[in-house]
């Protein structure tokens, strides 16, 4: 009968296999996404909603000299990791929006690092410093205090992405 040393290892080698193998960690909200090859995970989840009202949405004016009216219609989130960390990597969010008097599709985004609990908590800290929050439940990401910028917003934004 093999000792506990002996099996502690063996569960200890099979988890390496098989986070070697492209399998994340079954803690981990992100072990259903898939990349290029089966060491990198990417997962993507579309923009759906602003404020939780669904797009296209008309952006409020917080810019005072700014009259045009601008509509945010879309954007990405992706979320980048190795299967071997799932529960942290970069992140880049887009967001894309229309300006109706000129008939301009437009396009800003925030890149950083995030940290994911198992419980499916994220935290993102931008390359700018700015740190905000999100929840990932069945494949979607509802994030809080985007620091949200176009022609005519300016500021921290709730936003909801779906699917991939």
């Amino acid at each position: 009968m093999p000792s506990l040393t002996r099996i502690a290892a063996l569960i200890a080698f099979s988890a390496l296999a098989l986070s070697l193998n492209g399998q994340a960690a079954p803690s981990s909200p992100l072990s259903t996404c898939s990349g290029p090859i089966s060491e990198l995970l990417s997962c993507k989840y579309p923009l759906k909603a602003f404020g939780g009202r669904v797009l296209p949405r008309i952006l409020p004016n917080t810019v005072p000299y700014e009259k045009r009216v601008m509509r945010l219609t879309g954007g990405l989130l992706r979320l980048n990791t190795t299967a071997r960390e799932p529960n942290t990597g970069t992140y880049s969010l887009e967001w894309n929006w229309m300006d109706n008097e000129k008939n301009l599709k437009k396009t800003a985004n925030d890149v950083g690092n995030f940290v994911i609990t198992a419980a499916g908590q994220l935290t993102f800290t931008s390359m700018g410093g700015t740190v905000y929050k999100g929840t990932l439940k069945g494949g979607q990401v509802a994030v809080t205090g985007v620091p949200l910028v176009t022609d005519n917003f300016s500021g921290r934004a709730a936003l909801t992405f779906s699917g991939k």
